[in-house]
């Protein structure tokens, strides 16, 4: 296999060479990258991109200009969003045409069909998408279908359950997109409500029960059978949601990054980002109190509160501090890693 992935590798690298110009040479890179194989080729593409650059290529249409940016700003070589100016009109704002272009190349090619395939979870449709989506849409297909065939039958309605809170995280994070790209900007609840539900953590948290004898039939049903939300696991969903937002917009965002709760919040309420933060972080304490409340509540819900809490604890413990440690500290989680499995505890 080795052998074989090695000669493939010496076919596929002329083609670098083969490209006639600079469009053609980017949509290689592009193609390369979204075949997960881009590590095979970091050379060429490395000198492709530095060639990209020194040439000063700018290109014709929003979608080579925009292709050209991300390939540059994802391996760290500068280019200035000014190429973009070009497709603005007086107002500042993309010309409605060129948007619209856009949002169609963007949304309807690549997250539309993906949320709509997954609502109806049709094997046959997958001819619809992408070659690219159409390999991870059957694979996601087929993974379902051999879990579930691992289940008792006892256990096939909570995988069940499972399935339709992924529709929901695909049909949230479709709607992320279309905000997005269509520059839509809804209130602070309703982008609260949309968030915290696309970032998927009621869909691990409904996953992690199956199996689970401690969680009854009855249990289960009261947390996640109705369309009525358990306030407990929502403030779970939420907080974790908040704090990853606060580590985020710390850290910085780039321009095509979705608006977190933080940045929605002071630009619905014209307020400094250190008012802002100070509101979030205040409906992060909010969202704890009603956790360690529900601890006394229901004590149908506790086993279901229990798995929520330890999903929360641990968001919050790679959040800490206004940093997201999982992603951009390393360190951090090295250390984590080692006082748990390898350095001896003293005694």
């Amino acid at each position: 296999m080795i052998e074989r992935a090695g000669k493939l590798k010496e076919e596929a690298r002329p083609l670098f060479g083969a490209c006639n110009n600079i469009v053609e040479k980017m949509k290689l890179v592009d193609t390369i990258q979204h075949l997960g194989i881009d590590h095979m080729f970091e050379e060429e593409i490395d000198f492709a991109l530095h060639e990209i650059q020194e040439n000063g290529f700018i290109g014709s249409s929003l979608y080579e200009v925009a292709l050209q940016f991300r390939l540059l700003r994802e391996h760290s070589l500068w280019v200035s969003p000014d190429v973009f100016n070009k497709f603005k009109g007086e107002d500042g704002m993309f010309r409605n045409d060129i948007a619209n272009l856009y949002m169609s190349f963007r949304v309807i090619s690549y997250v539309i069909p993906e949320a709509i395939l997954c609502s109806g979870w049709n094997e046959d449709a997958s001819n619809l998408l992408p070659e690219y989506l159409r390999k991870f849409y059957n694979r996601l297909l087929s993974n379902f279908k051999e879990m579930e065939e691992e289940l008792p039958e006892d256990a096939k309605y909570r995988f069940a359950r499972t399935k339709r809170e992924f529709q929901e995280v695909s049909a949230c994070q479709l709607r992320a997109a279309e905000y997005y790209y269509g520059n839509i900007k809804p209130n602070f609840e309703d982008q609260v409500a949309m968030s915290f539900r696309a970032g998927g953590g009621r869909f691990l948290l409904v996953g992690q029960t199956i199996g689970r004898d401690d969680i009854t039939d009855e249990t289960f049903e009261l947390a996640f059978g109705t369309t009525i939300d358990v306030d407990a696991t929502i403030a779970c969903l939420k907080l974790g949601r908040f704090m990853n937002d606060i580590a985020a917009f710390k850290l910085g965002t780039n321009k095509t990054d979705v608006e977190s709760a933080v940045e929605w919040y002071f630009h619905e309420n014209k307020v400094t980002s250190d008012v802002a933060l100070a509101k979030i972080e205040s409906v992060v304490e909010e969202q704890w109190k009603i956790i360690n409340k529900a601890r006394f509540g229901n004590p149908v819900l506790f086993p279901v509160m229990k798995l929520a809490i330890k999903i929360t604890v641990g968001i919050f413990f790679f959040n800490q501090d206004r940093c997201d440690h999982f992603m951009f500290n390393t360190e951090h989680l090295r250390e984590t890693m080692l006082n748990l499995y390898i350095n001896l505890i003293p005694i």
